[in-house]
C-alpha cells in the first residue's frame, strides 16, 4: 500500500523528509511541439509521487493526448521511477520510460 500524502497511517521515512512537498497526485494540461510532428498538440498529465514507508519515493507520470475540447483521444506516455536521498543528501532519481529509455539523475537541493 502507497500513501500519496502524509498522514495515511504509514509514516514517511526520514530519508524522505527533504522531499515530502512533492507528495502528492498533480495534474495538468499544455500545448506541446516536436519537430517529427505536423503542428502543436494538447496532452494531459498526471504525476504521481507516493512512498510505502522505505527510504523512497515511487514516481509514476501518465499522459494522454487531447482533443480541442480537451477529452482524451488516446494514451501518450507513461514513465515510472523511484526518488531517494543518500546519507550526503544526494538526490537520486532511477526513471524507466516505455519505450525502453531508463535515466539515472543524480543532484543537490538549493
Amino acid at each position: 500500500m502507497d500513501a500519496v500524502t502524509l498522514g495515511q497511517n504509514i509514516e514517511l521515512h526520514a530519508q524522505c523528509q527533504p522531499l515530502a512537498p512533492l507528495l502528492g497526485v498533480w495534474r495538468g494540461e499544455g500545448l506541446a511541439q516536436y519537430p517529427s510532428l505536423l503542428g502543436e498538440f494538447r496532452y494531459g498529465q498526471q504525476i504521481t509521487f507516493a512512498h510505502d514507508g522505505r527510504p523512497f519515493l515511487v514516481y509514476e507520470a501518465r499522459a494522454w493526448l487531447l482533443n480541442s475540447s480537451g477529452q482524451v483521444l488516446r494514451p501518450a506516455a507513461r514513465e515510472v521511477g523511484w526518488w531517494r536521498v543518500d546519507e550526503e543528501e544526494t538526490i537520486e532519481v532511477v526513471l524507466a520510460h516505455m519505450f525502453g529509455i531508463c535515466e539515472i539523475y543524480y543532484g543537490g537541493r538549493t
